[in-house]
């Protein structure tokens, strides 16, 4: 196994348990949770693509939007888990 393999064997394997995290919240409701399901794991997609191309690109307005999605993204989280 390279390096190469190796590292991004770890990168999907954080990917994966964030989404897990995302979609273990328990339903009360399940119309709103499953919203809400859907507006995390957007947050979280749109914080990891700006994020991605603000290092490509090397735009600081990327790295600000991906640090509001990616705040937004853990609010939602922690609200859901408060209404567990």
């Amino acid at each position: 196994m390279s390096v190469l393999e190796f590292i991004l064997r770890h990168m999907m394997g954080f990917l994966e348990d964030i989404l897990m995290k995302v979609f273990l919240i328990s339903p009360f409701y399940p119309e709103e949770w499953s919203l809400m399901r859907v507006i995390n794991t957007f947050l979280l997609w749109c914080a990891l693509i700006f994020l991605a191309c603000g290092v490509l690109l090397e735009w600081f307005s990327f790295w600000v939007a991906a640090g509001i999605f990616l705040a937004g993204y853990l609010i939602r989280l922690a609200v859901g888990k408060m209404l567990e």
